[in-house]
């Protein structure tokens, strides 16, 4: 599972009554981070990987069939059955590399670290001197930047100077690019959904996040599907007596 971050996370409501003896910089003096949904996320993480490998399957099992029924000699050459065979197994490597990326890999979330975490908003500074939960607060707007008081971190703004930014049009210039998931319980930046499929928050552009991950994934399944079709119907004229396939037309008088 995608390490969401390095640092423990506990119940802040915990927290409640006991001063908290923050230091400026350090974020490890900070309250631990909200713990996230685990059993929901390894649920439709099961249920997505199971999918994607069952798909893997039907498709490479039905690839095969359909070129292994041809009769010898007819159908297909020898050259379009490796060339089918290549492309599905080609197709299943794809979406399985892809599945691991969307799996482990960090679809975009905005880490603790001195930078992200200070200064703190005042009231959120204060509640923390008081040893107040931070429960029930919102989330703090100081001009254009955003503290999330879950995760207890500003939110970037888009760097105009990244590579990113000039690449893809679609890049929110401002922080309301990034949300807080209630499943993950991360601030995550050019966040699109949580996935209720694979168990984790797609998000980033082409050039960052795993929003590649996903849409491979998906193209990998259209693409596996028309090769099979495609395949079947080889095997198909393959495998059809020779009347069948070129019926003769006879002559009339």
């Amino acid at each position: 599972m995608a390490n969401l971050d390095g640092d423990d996370a506990v119940d802040t409501e915990s927290l409640e009554g006991s001063a908290m003896l923050w230091k400026e910089g350090d974020v490890h003096s900070l309250p631990p981070l909200p713990i996230p949904v685990y059993s929901e996320m390894r649920a439709e993480a099961a249920c997505g990987c199971s999918l994607v490998i069952g798909i893997i399957i039907v498709l490479v099992g039905s690839t095969h069939a359909s070129l292994a029924i041809t009769i010898p000699g007819k159908g297909p050459s020898d050259f379009m059955r490796m060339v089918g065979l290549t492309l599905i197994w080609g197709e299943a490597v794809v979406a399985l590399l892809c599945l691991l990326g969307l799996m482990w890999g960090d679809p975009g979330v905005v880490k603790r670290t001195p930078e992200t975490c200070f200064p703190l908003p005042d009231a959120v500074a204060e509640r923390l001197h008081n040893g107040h939960s931070l429960e029930g607060m919102a989330n703090i707007i100081e001009g254009d930047r955003v503290y999330c008081i879950r995760c207890l971190v500003w939110r970037p703004e888009a760097d105009p100077q990244d590579a990113c930014s000039q690449c893809c049009e679609d890049v929110d210039d401002t922080s309301e690019a990034t949300h807080h998931c209630a499943t993950c319980q991360r601030c995550v930046t050019n966040f699109d959904h949580h996935c209720g499929v694979f168990g984790r928050c797609i998000a980033g552009t082409r050039c960052s996040g795993n929003m590649l991950y996903f849409n491979v994934i998906i193209l990998m399944a259209v693409a596996g599907f028309i090769t099979c079709i495609a395949c079947f119907f080889m095997g198909a004229v393959g495998s059809a007596p020779p009347h069948v396939r070129h019926p003769r037309v006879g002559r009339v008088g």
